[in-house]
């Protein structure tokens, strides 16, 4: 998955190639050689070298920079094999939306959903009395979000002996690095205070109402600091 600045630039670099090419043959007509040259002949075979594939790349890019439920994917699949014309308005499109900010992140979409799903177990065994069971499972969906916004922010999420940064390692230098505040450091060293005492069986250190505040807090973690 790429992020949106990197979404507008591939786009915008096959754009510009699009429109060096045109004008564009008919999807339905092939180039005719007749009455050429050997030499326009090869010049015709060039661009319909080049058309090929940047139709193969315009499908690429598009299926990229979109989920399956979206339009423009929808779109796609429709004109797999469709002319580069149609893919070209399609990207056209999906780049101006990019570019006035109505799309995010298509890793922060999916990675939203994954998380959505984790956190929602941790609130059925919280539902159904199991504090230290729902204690792990939030915990763990913190943890794995803070080692996703790390690697956003190109933060070394290992050591140098190739180990596993810590939870709370991630959390020091997420801080460090202004991805968000002392305030905010607080909040996710006292949500891992809760994990961890889920995970080493210090059940008696934290309530069923605890572990609830501690769902939702993560929930709003993961919307207000994407990954």
């Amino acid at each position: 998955m790429i992020a949106v600045e990197e979404m507008i630039k591939q786009l915008s670099t096959l754009i510009k190639e699009c429109e060096k090419l045109r004008p564009f043959p008919s999807p339905y007509s092939s180039l005719d050689f007749s009455d050429s040259t050997v030499s326009q002949k090869e010049q015709k075979e060039e661009k319909k070298e080049e058309l090929e594939s940047l139709r193969y790349r315009l499908q690429a890019a598009i299926h990229r920079c979109t989920t399956p439920d979206d339009s423009y994917r929808k779109n796609l699949n429709s004109r797999d094999k469709d002319s580069v014309e149609s893919l070209l308005r399609i990207a056209q499109a999906l780049y101006a939306d990019l570019q006035a900010g109505w799309f995010r992140s298509v890793s922060e979409l999916i990675h939203a959903d994954m998380f959505s799903d984790l956190l929602e177990v941790a609130r059925e065994f919280h539902r159904h009395g199991h504090k230290d069971a729902a204690a792990v499972q939030a915990g763990t969906a913190l943890e794995l979000h803070l080692r996703l916004l790390a690697e956003k922010h190109d933060i070394e999420t290992v050591t140098e002996k190739n180990q596993s940064k810590g939870a709370g390692n991630l959390n020091e230098e997420l801080k460090k690095a202004g991805v968000y505040g002392k305030i905010e450091q607080q909040y996710v060293a006292a949500m891992l205070a809760i994990r961890n005492a889920a995970a080493h069986g210090d059940y008696d250190e934290y309530s069923a109402d605890q572990v609830g505040e501690l769902i939702s807090r993560v929930r709003e973690f993961v919307k207000r600091f994407p990954a």
